[in-house]
């Protein structure tokens, strides 16, 4: 989920323009993240050399996704991305918990 745009107000004070000035960069570097704009999916579970489609209801390709949590030492992959699913794979059975950005 994004953030809320940032809204200036107008001053004549220099302290306070200067202030928002910054704090304008600053939330501008964080709406900029593209891992901002994600949802984590919990509990997919993965059976190694069966691809596994995953609904992640991003409405848009995702441009990455992150493992956060894994029930085991397995390397997970994606074989397909589309504007609707991720599709995984693992070295070796596995439950995950993704950041899909």
């Amino acid at each position: 989920m994004k953030p809320k745009p940032f809204d200036r107000f107008a001053d004549e004070d220099e302290k306070l323009v200067q202030l928002q000035d910054r704090l304008e960069a600053f939330f501008k570097a964080i709406e900029d993240c593209p891992l901002v704009d994600g949802r984590g999916i919990e509990d997919v579970a993965i059976t190694s050399g069966t691809p596994l489609e995953v609904e992640h209801l991003l409405g848009r390709v995702p441009e990455g996704y992150v493992v956060t949590k894994r029930s085991a030492g397995a390397s997970v992959f994606h074989t397909a991305i589309d504007d609707e699913h991720l599709t995984l794979d693992a070295s070796a059975n596995v439950t995950v918990n993704l950041w899909v950005y």
